[in-house]
């Protein structure tokens, strides 16, 4: 099933949205394409030079595990709106007024160690598998 989101936009994007749900295993991944600020380019259309007006889309992914109650964000380059697709997801999937600030993780996490010469992965199973 595909659907559209189109009041979902912030910052001049998003007028235009299309959004992929996937499930697998229990996790709910949402694969959403908002329309990008428009772009222009000088091009040649049938021998002569015009200005053309783009509209590009790019990706955001969330997935969501209820059991687990979390909602994982992948939005490159775009951090910062990561509180504001919280609430979209938050408001459009879940139909939640909105989220609390105790149900927000806030954690950083040290990633350093993850660079050193000889760092192992160490797999464990959980909730959402």
């Amino acid at each position: 099933m595909i659907f559209f989101l189109n009041e979902c936009h912030w910052e001049g994007r998003g007028k235009n949205c299309i959004v992929e749900p996937y499930r697998r295993n229990q996790k709910e991944y949402y694969f959403a394409y908002p329309e990008d600020f428009a772009q222009t380019s000088i091009e040649w259309v049938g021998g002569t030079l015009k200005n053309q007006a783009h509209h590009p889309a790019f990706e955001i992914i969330f997935v969501y595990c209820e059991a687990e109650g979390s909602l994982d964000i992948y939005a490159p380059k775009n951090s910062k709106a990561v509180p504001e697709l919280q609430a979209i997801f938050a408001k459009h999937i879940l139909k939640l007024d909105g989220l609390s600030e105790w149900q927000k993780d806030k954690r950083v996490y040290e990633l350093n160690p993850v660079l050193e010469k000889g760092f192992e992965f160490r797999l464990f199973s959980s909730i959402c598998g």
